[in-house]
């Protein structure tokens, strides 16, 4: 039997950001798109997996956190991630949708941070709210 827990909670709309459509799209197409495809991998290895996406506001601040089960990753890997195309946790991929996460964030003038321990995933992107 697999087990799989998914999780959304969205506080506030992806449209409400000062992002062209497309760039929202692929925003979160690539991150919830990589989330699901590492947590289905996992998943057929372990049984189970885990999926979170949560989206919120903090001032003027839009924040969007994504969880998910990986299979083990090298540090190499892990410390690569978002860095340069051809990065990626899962094998057989060129890592280009970790690198338009990095690239969307960065020309909006977000911030982008994760953190990989214990087989899970954390990635969280902070965009302003307002265009300056």
């Amino acid at each position: 039997m697999l087990l799989c827990f998914v999780g959304y909670d969205c506080n506030v709309p992806l449209s409400a950001l000062p992002l062209k459509p497309i760039d929202q799209i692929q925003l979160l197409g690539n991150l919830v798109g990589n989330a699901l495809e590492a947590a289905a991998l996992y998943q057929e290895k372990s049984g189970s997996a885990i999926l979170e996406v949560r989206m919120s506001h903090h001032g003027g601040i839009f924040i969007v956190e994504v969880v998910n089960s990986t299979l083990p990753l090298p540090k190499e890997k892990a410390d690569g991630l978002f860095q340069h195309v051809g990065v990626s946790s899962k094998e057989g991929h060129d890592g280009l949708g970790t690198y338009i996460i990095a690239d969307t964030v960065s020309r909006y003038g977000g911030n982008l941070s994760y953190k990989y321990e214990k087989e899970k995933l954390a990635v969280k992107v902070k965009l302003p709210i307002i265009k300056s």
